[in-house]
């Protein structure tokens, strides 16, 4: 195809290029109304049940509104996972670097993470309850970002692991990775049970994980 042929951008693309490249208060807070808004969409109907369509009528705009900010439904849930995965991964590293004691972190480690689904809802829900095999297929950068960020995450956890096991807080004969997967693997089922609002806030059900999983649930007197 030759250059002349080649598909021109739209009118709509290229004034959201540009708006990006602008990035003006106004611009900003109506795409985090958007994002807002679009959340509560997902976490009702779903990412594959959800359409630019609902979020458009949602929001009580047309859906050239929404296309003047994003390309695609992908692309508006993928900036959700985004924004949670970033502030989730800034915490985990940071209390990764501490200088205090492995228990003291892996304790705020995973409260941080259950408070995350309170403080993020439903931004995190929205990504774990859906089959997301479909991040690891299109390379696309905000894409790319959500998988670094995993990533990122799962080594801060698995840094407190191999500290504690390493100074001895910790067994010695433990697996540092499948300590890591428990870990996460608990604490991300949240979104499978819990809400905000409930009986328990984010913290107070990190602070039950951290004492059951650090702890365990045997009576030493009657372990066998």
């Amino acid at each position: 195809m030759t250059e002349s042929k080649a598909r021109k951008p739209s009118k709509i693309a290229q004034r959201r290029e540009l708006a990006r490249k602008e990035r003006s208060p106004v611009w900003l807070e109506q795409r985090a109304q958007i994002l807002a808004k679009a959340a509560e969409v997902f976490s009702i109907n779903g990412f594959n049940g959800t359409s630019i369509t609902d979020i458009a009528s949602h929001l009580g705009v047309s859906q050239s509104n929404i296309y003047y900010y994003f390309a695609t439904k992908e692309e508006i849930f993928l900036e959700l996972v985004r924004q949670s995965a970033e502030f989730n991964v800034d915490g985990a590293e940071t209390v990764a670097a501490k200088p205090d004691s492995a228990i003291d972190r892996i304790s705020e480690a995973i409260e941080l993470l259950a408070t995350s689904y309170e403080r993020q809802y439903p931004f995190l829900n929205i990504y774990v309850q859906e089959d997301a095999r479909w991040l690891s297929s299109s390379g696309t950068e905000l894409q790319q970002v959500f998988l670094d960020s995993a990533r990122r995450f799962e080594t801060a956890v698995r840094k407190i692991i191999d500290d504690g096991i390493r100074n001895g807080e910790f067994k010695s004969d433990l697996d540092p990775r499948m300590v890591t997967y428990t870990i996460l693997g608990a604490v991300n089922w949240m979104h499978r049970w819990y809400s905000p609002g409930g009986e328990m806030t984010g913290a107070q059900v990190g602070q039950a994980m951290r004492d059951i999983l650090l702890r365990g649930i045997v009576n030493a007197d009657t372990a066998t």
